[in-house]
């Protein structure tokens, strides 16, 4: 008897977040980058900023943090890339601000959302 692979798994290593917290009206959750340098945004984050598929977003290099936006304008004095969100909800960090930030393929991230429609991402210890 042929068995059909389960494709829950497939989808979970699609979206490798870890869990979701609302804390207020702001998300906050934990996301894996991924060996190509991406990293995959929850739908409730996305939703929550009204950023749809292929849309623009800039990700600025606040150090210790990055904050992605969907507007340039804010952080005139951070170095900044735009990069466009997939289908799956997942957005390149470019690779100069990964090194700069010591982001390694499988470093575990803090995301979450401000009031004002950022969402900041900063490295957790690697013992966490």
């Amino acid at each position: 008897m042929n068995k059909q692979p389960n494709a829950t798994p497939q989808k979970l290593q699609s979206f490798p977040y870890i869990m979701e917290q609302p804390q207020g009206e702001n998300l906050k959750c934990i996301v894996i980058l991924d060996q190509l340098g991406r990293i995959a945004i929850p739908k409730a984050v996305l939703d929550k900023n009204e950023i749809i598929e292929k849309q623009s977003l800039f990700i600025f290099f606040d150090k210790p943090s990055l904050v992605i936006k969907k507007s340039e304008y804010g952080y005139e004095d951070c170095f900044y890339a735009e990069r466009k969100i997939d289908s799956l909800g997942r957005i390149v960090i470019p690779i100069e601000m990964r090194r700069q930030l010591k982001m390694e393929a499988d470093s575990k991230l803090s995301l979450y959302t401000t009031d004002d429609g950022e969402i900041v991402v900063e490295n957790l210890p690697a013992n966490w």
